[in-house]
């Protein structure tokens, strides 16, 4: 992805998914992350903490591990 704005988080919608695992798709290194609580209309929110503050324009690669559920 391409960075936008300078930021430590990358968030991603994750409507029936269930997540196992985060890494920087690049070097290996796991990212550590945080599941937003569930809402009814949106479903919940992927938090990647990223290690660091990324900068407008630079790219990051993520990679992550999942399984979705038939209403995924």
């Amino acid at each position: 992805m391409n960075v936008r704005a300078a930021t430590n988080v990358a968030q991603f919608d994750i409507w029936d998914l269930d997540i196992f695992k985060a890494w920087n798709a690049t070097d290996g290194t796991e990212f550590a992350f945080d599941i937003a609580q569930p809402n009814p209309l949106i479903g919940s929110v992927l938090q990647v903490n990223l290690g660091r503050e990324v900068q407008a324009g630079e790219q990051v690669d993520i990679g992550i591990q999942y399984t979705t559920s038939p209403t995924g």
